[in-house]
């Protein structure tokens, strides 16, 4: 019985570590890009945020124009086409700076690589914000927090375009959506 006690308390432990080195990878690839193009194509400046930056990489003029575009994606379904074209165009010019062509990449491992190797070379500021970023990552609270946004944005997602349907009128452009919004970043970011 102890022999079975202690395989499945090995077992139990290294599913832990398994979930915690995903979690890290996880936050590493979606905070580090947004870093180094911020960084390298958006001109990120030591006290700002990397999100304002990486704005500019996509060619919006600030967050506020990017956070405008965003907003219908994520809570009315809106086409996420121009996004995803700014997106992969800013990989292109980033990928270029390091003497790499982002569209012949072959995997995503590929891809992980070139964007480790990269963030190798950051100052050190930004090194240490994502190196910080990832090690505050706690797998279970990431877990949850990612089913818990997926349902927010489901849950405004339809109730804006039940209220549009009411009204008549895009709720994006209303005070309320706004609100919304902000209060739904707030709950990510609890």
């Amino acid at each position: 019985m102890r022999k079975d006690l202690r395989r499945r308390l090995d077992a139990l432990e290294g599913q832990v570590s398994r979930d915690e080195e995903a979690a890290k990878k996880k936050a590493f690839l979606s905070r580090a890009p947004c870093v180094l193009l911020g960084y390298h194509v958006g001109g990120l400046k030591p006290h700002e945020s990397p999100s304002e930056a990486y704005a500019r990489a996509l060619n919006f003029q600030g967050l506020e124009d990017f956070v405008e575009v965003q907003v219908p994606c994520i809570f009315e379904g809106a086409d996420r086409s121009e996004l995803q074209k700014r997106d992969r165009d800013a990989h292109r010019r980033l990928f270029a700076k390091f003497g790499l062509d982002f569209d012949t990449l072959q995997s995503m491992t590929a891809y992980e690589e070139a964007i480790t190797e990269m963030a190798e070379e950051l100052p050190d500021h930004w090194a240490k914000w994502i190196a910080d970023a990832v090690d505050e990552v706690d797998p279970y609270e990431e877990k949850f927090l990612d089913e818990l946004w997926s349902k927010l944005e489901s849950g405004i997602a339809s109730e804006t375009r039940r209220e549009s349907r009411k009204t008549g009128t895009r709720a994006r452009n209303s005070r309320v959506f706004t609100q919304r919004l902000q209060s739904s970043k707030r709950a990510k970011e609890i």
